[in-house]
């Protein structure tokens, strides 16, 4: 994670287009589980509940960049750790910081892409 400010990259997107992108991470989740001291992730598609759990914790998380100057990094770690508490055997790294991530940098590269027009 960089200490780049993306909330001027955010504010030139709208709330809908925002809730839209989280709700698209938010579809999927990556459960951990141990066996004989290995961990194996398995990704598949979210339950109902574990959906509104995920988009909340991401769309929450980019809400608060949004309105923040400082790092993304706390936002995001808190969102990571709040799916954790609430979702038993979760990855939230994969499952909520990393689709995050993702959205930043999507977001990061389509203002790139405008001002380069």
């Amino acid at each position: 994670m960089d200490n780049y400010n993306y909330k001027p990259v955010l504010l030139q997107f709208s709330e809908t287009e925002l809730r839209n992108k989280a709700l698209e991470k938010a579809q999927n989740i990556t459960l951990r589980f141990y066996q004989n001291g290995n961990s194996d992730d398995v990704t598949r598609k979210a339950s109902t509940d574990e959906s509104t759990i995920l988009f909340n914790c991401i769309y929450g998380a980019l809400s608060e960049i949004r309105y923040r100057d400082d790092s993304a990094q706390v936002a995001m770690d808190t969102a990571e750790n709040i799916a954790d508490m609430f979702i038993p055997n979760i990855n939230g790294y994969c499952s909520v910081y990393i689709p995050i991530w993702d959205i930043l940098t999507e977001c990061r590269e389509l203002i790139g892409k405008r001002e380069a027009k």
